[in-house]
Formats: C-alpha cells, sequence, structure tokens
C-alpha cells in the first residue's frame, strides 16, 4: 500500500513544469490558497492554517476543510 502510494505521487507530478512540489499537502496548500481573508477585522493575505480556517466558500465549507479532505482521499486512496 506504502509503495503503491509512493508510486501514484511519483508519476503525477512528472507532469509538473518548474519546481517539483514537496509534498502532497504543500500541492494542496497551493491549490487552495484562499489568498486575501477577514480575519480579526482585518484583511490580510493567508499564511497561517487560522487564515485556510476562516476563507468560506458559499457553501459553508472552509478552505482548511477542502485541504483536509483532499489530503486524506489521496493518502488512503
Amino acid at each position: 500500500m506504502l509503495i503503491d502510494m509512493f508510486n501514484y505521487i511519483a508519476r503525477s507530478w512528472t507532469h509538473v513544469q518548474g519546481r517539483t512540489p514537496s509534498s502532497v499537502l504543500t500541492v494542496l496548500l497551493k491549490r487552495n490558497h484562499p489568498g486575501l481573508v477577514e480575519y480579526n477585522g482585518k484583511t490580510l493575505v493567508a499564511s497561517t492554517w487560522k487564515h485556510y480556517q476562516a476563507a468560506k466558500d458559499s457553501s459553508g465549507k472552509s478552505k482548511a476543510d477542502v485541504v483536509g479532505e483532499g489530503f486524506w482521499v489521496i493518502l488512503f486512496v
């Protein structure tokens, strides 16, 4: 199972142009970066996990939820 996971990751990154990501989590964080978020009454560039939790979409799901779901799906498929 673990070897299959690493084979999957290595194959999926052969089509990436530029710098190769160092982990699945890095890919998910970059793909789902919320950009500017409202946090504690201020508009900030998202740079912490709390910022990902504060960024909600129209269904009420946070970017942190999306990253977490994507990570666990990739890890155990």
